[in-house]
């Protein structure tokens, strides 16, 4: 047991207690802002992600295979970036994702290091004035349970990677960051929410711990700064719904491929033997 001497609480499980004076650093540093985080007891499976056909899927440790929950709640997606591939063309379109892609992984390193109370040090100039940007909507989390934690569900057949379990504004959230080159309309931002609610959803199953409101902190490049504070039932029927409709996409394609198998001709081999 860690109990600091000034406040008296028991911060064995805190990130930020300094052995040196048996004190937590709230305490010790009271005008600095520090996170508290909760011991979670449950028994989450390991789950190993892994690439197959350029699809990101997870297995747990029984090795029950998942598809990736955000995979399904963006295929309908595909046609619409496959049109801006073409329409910008290939090599830009491949520079503006990975830019974005490693602008977004830079970020998401910033705010875990300043959730687990960790000094932020990060020489990418964007990655830092996104961080910036969206420090103050971070300040409303507190008891955190888990970051960058692997979850999965067997009844919606999902696996995934939820940013944030924690108390957002005092009430159990499940909280997603993400950048964005300008600010979003709600609908363009649908799957956000769904991909929250599984997340929700994967939660309540692996812990028994019910976690309705869901949040999406967005920062952008042109400084706008969006928190999107929402409750999973609304979203429940279209997850579902576009769990079935992707499984569907699937089906037929798997059919399709063995029309194709079925019906294309074999190429005859060996010469033809000739009547004398």
């Amino acid at each position: 047991m860690r109990r600091c001497k000034k406040c008296g609480i028991d911060r064995s499980f805190a990130l930020y207690f300094d052995t040196r004076f048996n004190m937590c650093m709230k305490c010790y540093y009271p005008g600095v802002k520090l996170f508290d985080h909760i011991e979670t007891k449950y028994d989450i499976p390991k789950l190993t992600r892994k690439n197959e056909n350029h699809t990101r899927v997870y297995y747990d440790p029984d090795n029950n295979r998942y598809e990736s929950v955000t995979n399904v709640v963006g295929h309908e997606d595909n046609d619409s970036l496959t049109q801006w591939r073409e329409s910008v063309g290939y090599d830009v379109a491949d520079y503006i994702s990975r830019r974005a892609m490693n602008l977004g992984t830079k970020m998401h390193d910033m705010i875990e290091r300043y959730l687990y109370n960790k000094i932020n040090i990060e020489p990418n100039l964007f990655a830092n004035a996104h961080f910036n940007n969206i420090k103050t909507l971070l300040n409303n989390i507190n008891n955190i349970s888990g970051l960058e934690i692997r979850v999965c569900s067997k009844k919606l057949g999902l696996a995934g990677t939820a940013d944030c379990i924690a108390e957002y504004d005092g009430i159990p959230s499940i909280i997603d960051f993400k950048t964005s080159s300008k600010k979003k309309k709600e609908e363009w931002i649908l799957k956000y929410f769904l991909q929250t609610t599984a997340y929700s959803i994967m939660w309540e199953e692996l812990t028994d711990q019910k976690i309705e409101q869901i949040v999406v902190l967005i920062t952008a490049e042109d400084g706008s700064l969006e928190a999107h504070i929402k409750n999973r039932e609304d979203y429940r029927t279209e997850l579902n719904d576009t769990i079935e409709r992707f499984n569907n996409k699937q089906k037929l394609n798997h059919l399709r491929k063995m029309d194709k198998a079925l019906f294309n001709p074999t190429e005859k081999t060996g010469e033809m033997n000739n009547e004398i």
